[in-house]
């Protein structure tokens, strides 16, 4: 069994080793200023959702 941790490395290897450069495209939504300044939403599509 993998950690959150682990897994997350994994993920971000395996891409990092097959996409050179990425371009996503999608409706963003759910837009939310938190109180430190940050902003947070979700980037869909019609099957699958983001949050960033």
């Amino acid at each position: 069994m993998l950690s959150v941790s682990e897994l997350n490395e994994k993920a971000k290897a395996l891409l990092e080793a097959t996409l050179d450069y990425v371009e996503v495209s999608g409706e963003i939504s759910r837009l939310t200023k938190h109180a430190s300044g940050h902003w947070y939403f979700t980037l869909k599509d019609e099957k699958s959702s983001i949050s960033a």
